[in-house]
């Protein structure tokens, strides 16, 4: 039976919108308890003409408006998509990938990006919004407009990875931070000799040998074996006389 990853992550989307909007709503909760906890805390002070120990300042801003808004999204760029052998290469070569052998160019990997508003600071209110979050730890904490801490996000998100049968881009279980939007269907990625692979090799040894583009030490040190070959290769074309005398 085939799997059908477009459906897989729009579950995944889908069920990490539904975790955090539970959440979402108690934290808002909470906020409303306090605000009427101080309100009834500052009443009996004036009625006593003291400071009482629940009481202070009430926010002007209401408590829907001061808690963080997330939206779990599929990421719809084409990179994220399906990728042939050059197009993996691009992204080795930008130091955004480490290998050429990406469930992408299987097509069995995309991205569930997260998209934020974070309450402004003050009693003006507003929020900072972002369509793409590249910081998704500002998004956490234990404050109060957080409805999530950092390690509750990420066991959430191993959660929701699990029950839609996702891996992260190790081909592990949980939150991969490093790669941490990516989400790849388990046993999918190409050999190393599969054609496409190959193209990816050869399309980043003559970029980095002949074009001069920066390399990528990781991918370098750990395909090392498999790119020695296409490097030696490129190398020669760069430098006709490194081919030697015939």
């Amino acid at each position: 039976m085939t799997v059908d990853v477009n459906k897989k992550a729009a579950d995944f989307a889908a069920g990490m919108n539904k975790r955090y909007a539970a959440a979402r709503v108690k934290c808002v909760a909470a906020c409303k308890a306090s605000d009427e906890k101080k309100k009834k805390a500052n009443a009996e002070g004036e009625k006593r003409g003291m400071c009482m120990k629940d009481g202070g300042p009430v926010p002007k801003t209401k408590p829907e408006d001061r808690v963080v808004k997330l939206n779990f999204v599929v990421a719809t760029s084409k990179v994220t998509k399906k990728r042939t052998g050059k197009e993996q290469a691009k992204s080795v070569l930008s130091g955004k990938s480490w290998t050429c052998a990406s469930n992408h160019m299987a097509d069995k990997a995309r991205h569930v990006n997260i998209s934020s508003e974070i309450p402004k600071k003050g009693d003006k209110g507003g929020f900072d919004k972002k369509s793409y979050q590249d910081k998704p730890k500002s998004c956490f904490g234990d404050g109060p407009e957080f409805a999530w801490k950092w390690e509750t996000f990420k066991s959430e998100w191993a959660a929701e990875m699990k029950k839609q049968g996702f891996k992260n881009y190790k081909g592990k279980d949980g939150y991969g931070e490093g790669d941490a939007y990516h989400l790849e269907l388990p046993d999918s990625r190409p050999k190393r000799s599969d054609a496409e692979v190959i193209a990816c090799m050869v399309e980043y040894a003559t970029q980095t040998r002949v074009n001069g583009k920066k390399k990528n030490d990781q991918f370098e040190k750990s395909w090392a074996k498999d790119l020695k070959k296409h490097i030696e290769a490129a190398e020669k074309k760069a430098d006709p006389k490194k081919e030697g005398p015939r």
